[in-house]
């Protein structure tokens, strides 16, 4: 049958080959059924004589490799019919499976159908990825990205070898993000930061991570924070509520997106003190007055003092990075005495607490006595009264 074959136009020859590996296959069965006992109490024992399997798969393959212009035709079209599907179109899963399984059987698989699979699919992918970078859109190219990639890994569950799937998806991942990890990187990671877009975020850094290049992410991820903090620190109407605001968008993204990477944290942490020492001085000043809010008006802010001192603790993250510690302590002691001397504080458990959060939080130790002196004052004054 197979010497009554020649090269067939489109699939043609596709199906006369799963045709005969149907009719191959249940022969094999029936016959291997029969051959059973003699397999199992003579063969097992002479292991050099090959069972009746082998020898119909090596009949088989060697009939194939004399008929190269078959071989290379069967090989074309599975190859071909791959290809449509690529571009959209329903093909006979059932036939490629079972001609893919005759490859695989007769050993025709590894040394000349995947090699040249691997070669026009990495033409296709990389034509394909020169024509989105004519249109380049960073959210829409990561999810052609993975849905390529989740279509080869569906073709190796449909009818592939489970090896091809790791190096179709490595040759994607090549092609679309390490060999244009400037474009993605250059045109629109800005926008998905100002954005909060945290499923295309996710998308990059599982694709970075994938390929080693989470360096390029740390740089650009730093420049970022520092860019877009100056602009921030240099805003006419700044408060400590917009630093705050800004540092807790940062932070949803390193957890949510970026894993919580320990380069990436602290790449961001480098960058927001440049940003906040930028103007140091100024951030010392809204810092205390912040501070002084909360503490005058814990009664309105909230009856639950945890909530009170959640909102001292999102301060005390920002005064971590001042440089100016010392200005802050001259604005803070400033309006600490005032608050006391007017009968201003809320609650004086909080004060007590936050002195205490200064003291742990920042490293600003020096003027703790100070502050204890200011309230043995305060309290020997307001007894007297």
């Amino acid at each position: 049958m197979i010497h009554s074959l020649s090269p067939r136009p489109k699939n043609q020859l596709l199906t006369e080959f799963d045709s005969l590996w149907r009719l191959l296959f249940n022969q094999k069965r029936l016959l291997t059924e029969i051959m059973i006992y003699f397999e199992r109490t003579y063969l097992l024992k002479k292991t050099r004589i090959k069972t009746l399997e082998k020898l119909i798969l090596a009949e088989l393959a060697a009939l194939i490799n004399n008929l190269n212009d078959i071989k290379n035709a069967i090989i074309q079209q599975v190859i071909e019919q791959i290809m449509n599907e690529r571009r959209g179109e329903t093909i006979d899963k059932d036939v490629i499976r079972n001609v893919v399984q005759m490859l695989i059987k007769i050993e025709l698989y590894k040394p000349f159908f995947e090699p040249e699979l691997l070669k026009v699919s990495d033409q296709f992918y990389k034509d394909e990825a020169a024509e989105l970078n004519m249109n380049f859109e960073v959210v829409g190219y990561l999810k052609h990205t993975e849905r390529r990639i989740n279509e080869e890994i569906g073709r190796t569950l449909d009818y592939l070898d489970k090896s091809t799937e790791n190096k179709l998806c490595s040759l994607i991942e090549k092609i679309f993000i390490t060999d244009n990890l400037q474009a993605i990187l250059s045109n629109g990671f800005d926008g998905l930061i100002d954005n909060s877009n945290i499923e295309s975020l996710s998308k990059l850094y599982y694709f970075l991570d994938k390929v080693g290049k989470l360096d390029f992410l740390k740089k650009t991820w730093g420049y970022y924070i520092k860019q877009r903090g100056n602009a921030l620190i240099n805003e006419n109407e700044l408060s400590v509520e917009r630093i705050l605001q800004y540092k807790a968008s940062l932070e949803t993204i390193l957890n949510d997106c970026f894993q919580k990477n320990a380069s990436l944290k602290s790449a961001m942490q480098f960058a927001f003190e440049d940003c906040i020492n930028v103007k140091t001085n100024k951030i010392a000043e809204l810092s205390s007055k912040y501070i002084d809010d909360v503490l005058k008006n814990a009664h309105k802010i909230s009856k639950d003092d945890q909530e009170v001192e959640a909102k001292l603790d999102d301060a005390i993250s920002i005064f971590r990075y001042l440089s100016a510690k010392d200005i802050f302590e001259a604005f803070y002691t400033k309006r600490l005495v005032k608050r006391l001397l007017l009968g201003l504080s809320s609650s004086d458990l909080l004060e007590k607490k936050m002195i205490d959060k200064l003291k742990h939080g920042t490293g600003i130790r020096g003027f703790e006595h100070e502050y204890n002196f200011l309230f043995r004052m305060w309290y020997y004054f307001h007894k007297k009264v």
